[in-house]
């Protein structure tokens, strides 16, 4: 089966479910042309390890990579990125997570069981936080900084 996956510069946008439950998918290279991926692309791509993001994407929908149980590498190469949805990373192995200073919107980030460690880079307007994520002492640093 398919282990990795580098999308075309053509492809703008990437559909619902369009990659759901590819098990023996390993690694994903998302171009620079890809504004959008929509929600559950990824899911239940259970041996996925590591996802790299081009530069363009401005929107991440709803559990794009939700239940990828081997995920720990997120790698952002932009700073265009404006809306991270409800469980994008739910159930993944991620241990760092560290966002784009564009981020405006970011949904709730549920049993994110790996996490330690979370940069929310220097983001001055968040539209919407779902700090249930976040520990005591991001939360209060979240608070000071952004005044949320």
């Amino acid at each position: 089966g398919i282990t990795s996956i580098k999308i075309p510069d053509s492809v703008t946008s990437i559909g619902d479910n369009a990659f759901y439950s590819c098990d023996k998918l390993t690694e994903v290279i998302i171009p620079d042309s890809v504004t959008r991926i929509r929600q559950e692309a990824f899911e239940a791509c259970y041996n996925l390890t590591e996802v790299t993001f081009g530069s363009g994407l401005t929107t991440i929908d709803a559990n794009v990579f939700a239940d990828c149980r081997a995920l720990k590498t997120v790698n952002f190469t932009g700073n265009n990125l404006k809306t991270i949805g409800t469980d994008v990373f739910f159930g993944t192995a991620i241990e760092r997570l560290v966002l784009p200073d564009s981020v405006e919107t970011l949904g709730s980030m549920g049993y994110l069981r790996q996490l330690t460690y979370i940069d929310l880079g220097n983001v001055k307007d968040f539209k919407q936080v779902d700090a249930r994520f976040l520990s005591d002492e991001e939360k209060a640093q979240l608070l000071q900084i952004h005044k949320i």
